[in-house]
């Protein structure tokens, strides 16, 4: 190429003007590309270091984390133990990425074997919970092949999947699928699942099932079912709080006859106020079907107060007990009675009162029922030498229980449920009296003695006594205080 003014011609050096006079050297796009000079692809040492240290990060990790997951693990079976149940954790193998383990829960009596997979974090999407937050562990539980004599069948496909935050907090899904029961408790179980939240001291369930189906002779359905509760475990290791449970419909028929009953709603709570525990519940029914009855806006509702939060501890801890012993069955069944005659002992100590009210209506009117009882805290301090437990409830019941139930019910409705020559036998026996267009049975309790509309039905001091603890038994159960 030569250039346009002097004529001389250009070397490859000389691109953008001639050395000789200075003009400008004019190409084409293409032989202007074709100066260019190619370069060599050069990789960013930076960029591989940055993505080594990730590589790094991402593989070891889990590892790192394998240990914070142990931890994890261990809190979340000290808090089930702390729930009251036993929790035993018979093998842990600790891998890269998740680690197993094998643990035993239930009460001492009744265990249930549980295999489970830990996942290490902090990637919960590993396990299919998919979360922003990094986790320390995901825990997946299913029964094992051999589940024990305490696994339920139902329970043969359930699947827990925990997840275990940094803060030690956690969260688990509940999940069983359909499937059909077989044996004698033949049924279509139609599913359940829900979230169990622990929190220090705290319990939190929510739980819901399309329902249950009983083919056969004895029919029977629930459908819509649904549980929530929130608990707190006192400082005397009691768990109190408030639970709501709602049936849509459950329905049962037998032999032509059928029974129905709409949108149940059971309410209950339990509290600690001036040192004793307050039971409350609720019960209400919209509607229901009984035969050719048809029953509407039932309402039951109890209040049981001033019970000794001690003597349930003591209770529940003697229970277990009592499904860990190797007794024959005569034994064991004297051994429980010895225990709630004791439990009864200790649970009347602080003078508990308990008042509950029906309502219902049905076509002739409505229906009332009222109770009331109470049992007097003790004059005295109890005597140094404790006399036969047996005596001693004898005792309590003649002169510290009181109680009251008054229940009215349409003449109407009695009649033509209960037929004719029934009616005449009650009011023989005063066991109903009319009153206006009800008929009234009032019943009283003191001293011993139960009363019904002013006859005496019950004497405590013409009942037979017990029968005794068998001497193998005596003095097996453990007797914590």
């Amino acid at each position: 190429m030569n250039c346009s003014k002097c004529g001389k011609t250009l070397h490859d050096d000389e691109r953008i003007f001639c050395t000789q006079c200075g003009t400008p050297v004019t190409r084409s796009f293409a032989e202007s590309l074709a100066l260019v000079p190619e370069r060599e692809p050069r990789v960013s040492w930076r960029f591989l270091i940055v993505s080594a240290v990730l590589l790094v990060i991402f593989l070891v990790s889990p590892l790192v984390m394998g240990f914070r997951a142990h931890e994890a693990y261990q809190t979340t079976v000290d808090q089930i133990a702390a729930s009251g149940l036993t929790a035993r954790v018979l093998n842990y193998r600790q891998g890269w990425f998740s680690s197993s383990a094998t643990i035993a829960v239930g009460t001492r009596g009744m265990q249930t074997m549980m295999v489970e997979t830990i996942n290490h974090g902090p990637y919960p999407i590993w396990s299919g919970w998919f979360s922003m937050v990094p986790v320390a562990a995901v825990i997946d539980t299913r029964p094992a092949e051999f589940a024990g004599p305490g696994a339920a069948a139902i329970l043969a496909d359930l699947l827990l999947r925990t997840v275990v935050y940094f803060n030690g907090h956690s969260q688990t899904r509940v999940t069983i699928p359909p499937r059909t029961l077989a044996g004698a408790a033949r049924a279509n179980f139609l599913g359940l699942d829900g979230e169990i939240t622990p929190l220090p001291n705290r319990l939190r369930v929510s739980l819901h099932s399309p329902g249950l189906i009983g083919p056969g002779l004895v029919g029977w359905s629930i459908t819509e079912f649904s549980f929530n509760g929130d608990w707190k475990r006192l400082q005397s290791g009691i768990w109190a709080g408030d639970s709501e449970t709602t049936i849509r419909e459950a329905d049962a028929s037998a032999g032509g006859h059928r029974a129905s009953l709409q949108l149940i709603d059971l309410d209950t709570g339990s509290a600690l106020k001036d040192g004793t525990m307050q039971f409350r519940g609720a019960l209400r029914i919209s509607s229901a079907v009984l035969g050719s009855e048809r029953v509407g806006n039932m309402a039951l509702a109890w209040e049981l107060l001033k019970i000794d939060p001690a003597a349930i501890d003591v209770w529940n801890r003697r229970a277990q007990a009592l499904q860990g012993m190797k007794l024959d069955k005569p034994a064991l069944m004297a051994m429980a009675r010895s225990e709630m005659e004791e439990f009864a002992i200790a649970l009347a100590d602080k003078g508990p009162q308990l008042d509950a009210n029906l309502t219902m209506a049905v076509p002739d009117g409505p229906v009332t029922a009222k109770l009331n009882l109470s049992i007097m805290p003790p004059a005295t301090a109890a005597p140094a030498a404790q006399p036969d437990p047996q005596a001693l409830l004898r005792a309590i019941v003649k002169e510290r229980v009181l109680s009251g139930a008054t229940v009215r019910v349409p003449c109407a409705f009695v009649d033509r449920v209960a037929g004719a020559d029934k009616v005449n036998n009650w009011m023989r026996e005063r066991t109903l009296v009319k009153d206006g267009s009800q008929y009234l049975l009032k019943a009283d309790f003191a001293g011993g003695k139960l009363m019904v509309n002013g006859r005496e039905v019950l004497n405590v001091e013409k009942l037979p006594p017990a029968l005794k603890t068998p001497p193998g038994a005596a003095g097996v159960a453990p007797k914590s205080t």
